[in-house]
C-alpha cells in the first residue's frame, strides 16, 4: 500500500511515536538506577515514563479514531479532554484493545497491585506531584499529595518485595549485612534517609536496604515494561488494521515499539533500553 509520506500528518505521527517509545525506554532505564542516594534517577524515570505513557496512549486514541472515521484525525478537544490523566488514558486504551484485538497476546492492560501502583504514582506525578519539592517549600497544591518517591516505595516497592524477594535471598542478604556491621560498623558513621524519609543509621541497615532496592529496581523495570508491552502490541495491531483499510496517512509505527514486543525473560535480561541502540 503506498503511503502518503509527504503529508504533515504522516510525519507528525511518525515523530510522535518515536518520541513516545524513546521516552519510555529512557524512563525504564532510569528506574533500574534509581536509589535513595542518587534520587535524581527517580525523577528522570517519572518524567520520562509519565510523558511517554501519555503520548503512547494518545497515539492509540488517534489510531482508533482514524479507524472509526475513515482516516480522519480527532479534534484538539478530543485529546485535551484527557489532560495528563494517565490512569484514564490507559483505561481507555484497554477498552480499545478489548474492542480492536481478538484475544491475542497481551490484549489486556496488566492490573496486578504492582501495575496499579505504577500507574497511580505516574498519573499522580503527571497531574500533581512533578514539582513536589517546590510545592512543599512554597505550600503549593502538590504538598497535599504524597512525595512521589515515597509513593513509589509504598505502592510499588513494598509489593515487589512481598512477591519477588524470597526468604532465601533475604536471609543471605541479612547475613552479609550483619557481617559488614561486625567488620566496619564500629568505625563507620551512617546518616541517611530512605525514599520515604525513614532514617538509616547503621552499616547493617544500609546494606540490607541496598539489597532490597536492587530487587525493587529489577522488578520495577519488569512490571513497567509489561505495561509498555501492552501498548506496543496494541499500537502494532492498530497500525496493521489501518493499513488493511488503506489509510495512507498512517505510517509503519511497529518498528518504534518492536523491542518491547518480547517476553518477561528478555525484559529481565536487559537493564539499558533505547530504540536507537539495540
Amino acid at each position: 500500500m503506498p503511503s502518503d509520506e509527504n503529508s504533515p500528518e504522516f510525519r507528525a505521527l511518525l515523530r510522535e511515536t518515536g518520541i513516545a517509545a524513546e521516552l519510555l525506554a529512557a524512563g525504564v532505564t532510569a528506574l533500574g538506577k534509581a536509589n535513595s542516594v542518587q534520587h535524581g534517577w527517580y525523577n528522570q524515570a517519572f518524567f520520562n515514563l509519565s510523558i511517554g505513557f501519555e503520548r503512547a496512549a494518545k497515539i492509540v486514541l488517534v489510531l482508533n479514531h482514524c479507524l472509526e472515521h475513515s482516516g480522519a484525525f480527532p479534534s484538539d478537544s478530543d485529546l485535551r479532554g484527557y489532560g495528563h490523566n494517565i490512569k484514564d488514558l490507559l483505561r481507555r486504551a484497554d477498552e480499545i484493545s478489548q474492542h480492536r484485538r481478538s484475544g491475542g497476546e497481551y490484549t489486556t492492560l496488566p492490573a496486578t497491585s504492582i501495575h496499579q501502583g505504577i500507574i497511580e504514582t505516574l498519573s499522580e506525578f503527571a497531574s500533581a506531584t512533578r514539582y513536589y519539592n517546590l510545592d512543599l517549600l512554597v505550600q503549593g497544591r502538590g504538598k497535599a499529595f504524597s512525595d512521589p518517591l515515597a509513593a513509589w516505595i509504598v505502592r510499588v516497592g513494598k509489593p515487589i518485595l512481598e512477591q519477588h524477594y524470597s526468604a532465601k535471598r533475604r536471609d543471605a542478604d541479612k547475613r552479609r549485612a550483619e557481617t559488614l556491621e561486625q567488620l566496619i560498623g564500629s568505625r563507620t558513621l551512617v546518616r541517611h534517609h530512605n525514599e520515604a524519609g525513614a532514617p538509616i543509621s547503621s552499616v547493617e541497615g544500609a546494606a540490607l536496604y541496598t539489597a532490597e532496592m536492587r530487587v525493587v529496581q529489577r522488578y520495577g523495570q519488569l512490571h513497567t515494561l509489561q505495561i509498555v508491552r501492552f501498548l506496543a502490541f496494541l499500537i502494532s495491531d492498530l497500525t496493521h488494521q489501518a493499513h488493511q483499510r488503506r489509510l495512507t496517512k498512517i505510517p509503519y509505527l511497529n518498528e518504534f515499539f518492536a523491542m518491547f514486543i518480547n517476553d518477561d525473560a528478555y525484559f529481565k535480561s536487559r537493564r539499558t533500553w533505547s530504540i536507537y541502540r539495540r
